[in-house]
């Protein structure tokens, strides 16, 4: 979720994602359908879509990776510049 805080603190709203998996022989199948159901999950909850990415097997180690996409008006990014006295400021 780091990465739709990420896009969620420049004022954007999220998408989709790409993933990246690189499967070693010793990744358990259970932990996979976790991980899998973690992002269904997501999906559901944020609204985003997986709209791509890439699935290898590796001898290790296990690698991920996504990338999150998100969309604002264009001139309406959140910059640390913007920031003024007063503001309130967030962190996650």
């Amino acid at each position: 979720r780091v990465n739709l805080s990420d896009i969620a603190a420049k004022g954007a709203t999220p998408k989709g994602y790409l993933l990246v998996t690189a499967w070693t022989d010793d990744t358990c199948f259970d932990w996979i359908k976790r991980f899998a159901a973690g992002l269904a999950e997501d999906q559901e909850r944020y609204g985003i879509s997986l709209w791509g990415g890439d699935t290898v097997r590796t001898s290790g180690p296990l690698t991920l990776s996504l990338t999150a996409i998100g969309e604002l008006p264009q001139g309406t990014m959140l910059l640390r510049g913007g920031a003024h006295p007063g503001d309130d400021i967030y962190v996650s």
